[in-house]
């Protein structure tokens, strides 16, 4: 036996919830940027009834951001959605997310590193 196979439902909302409830749900540092946000993702995993959470450190919505040209930054001091910046996210952030959620997993990005061009 290699492991236990956990289905983990992705893209729930508080208005696109599966029947019957999830066992597992994911949820992203990437929506936990506001104290509103955040409020509504525990809502979310409160209404979703799932046993296990697991909290994705949101860099997939950062990196669409950073192909789109839009300025993204990675600055541990700042709110994840400062003004003027499309996004700011660092590992700080995610387990900032992870003590108000508590998830029972947690996917911690390292420092992200900027492509580097060559001349």
């Amino acid at each position: 036996m290699m492991g236990i196979f956990l289905p983990v439902c992705s893209g729930a909302g508080l208005n696109l919830m599966p029947s019957p409830s999830p066992e597992s749900i994911l949820v992203s540092v990437a929506s936990c940027g506001t104290d509103a946000s955040l409020k509504s993702i525990m809502r979310l995993i409160q209404v979703s009834k799932s046993k296990k959470v697991f909290l994705d450190n949101g860099m997939f919505t950062f990196f669409r951001k950073w192909h789109k040209g839009e300025r993204v930054i990675f600055d541990n001091a700042l709110p994840i959605y400062p003004q003027g910046v499309a996004m700011n996210l660092t590992a700080i952030h995610a387990i900032q997310v992870a003590m108000v959620l508590k998830p029972n997993v947690l996917i911690v990005t390292d420092w992200p590193v900027p492509r580097i061009r060559r001349s």
